[in-house]
C-alpha cells in the first residue's frame, strides 16, 4: 500500500486513500500476513472496501480486513455475473465525502451527479 498511495502515483494531499479489494473471500497465499497487512494499511489511513465473490467466504477474515463501518465496506456477490450490480454500492462506499444522486436507466447504464448538479436540473 505504501507504494500505491504516493505522489508519483497520483496521491493528493488531503484526499482520502481508498482501496477496493476484490477477492474470492479466502486468503490462500501468506494467509498469516493478510490481516496484519490490512491493519497496517488502515493505520496508515487507507479506507479498505472488500468485495467478496462466491459462496466460500471467510467472514471473519473479511471483517478483519475491511474498514468500519462494515455494513458499507463488506460487499458480498454470489457470483461474478452479479458484479455490475455492485457499481452503486461501491460508489457509495468509496465516495463518502460528496453526496450523490444515482440513477439507473438499465443495469449497464449508471448515471450519477452530485446533489448540486442534480438540483440545478430541477
Amino acid at each position: 500500500m505504501r507504494e500505491m498511495f504516493n505522489a508519483s502515483n497520483g496521491d493528493r494531499k488531503g484526499a482520502r486513500n481508498v482501496a477496493l479489494l476484490v477477492t474470492d473471500g479466502m486468503a490462500n497465499m501468506d494467509r498469516w500476513l493478510t490481516v496484519p497487512y490490512a491493519v497496517e494499511a488502515r493505520i496508515a489511513g487507507v479506507y479498505l472496501v472488500v468485495l467478496a465473490v462466491g459462496s466460500l467466504v471467510d467472514h471473519v477474515m473479511l471483517h478483519s480486513i475491511a474498514s468500519m463501518p462494515h455494513y458499507k465496506t463488506i460487499l458480498l456477490a454470489d457470483n461474478s455475473r452479479m458484479l455490475p450490480d455492485f457499481r452503486g454500492p461501491i460508489f457509495m462506499a468509496t465516495c463518502d465525502g460528496t453526496h450523490f444522486t444515482i440513477r439507473y436507466d438499465t443495469i449497464d447504464d449508471l448515471h450519477w451527479k452530485t446533489d448540486r448538479q442534480a438540483a440545478s436540473l430541477i
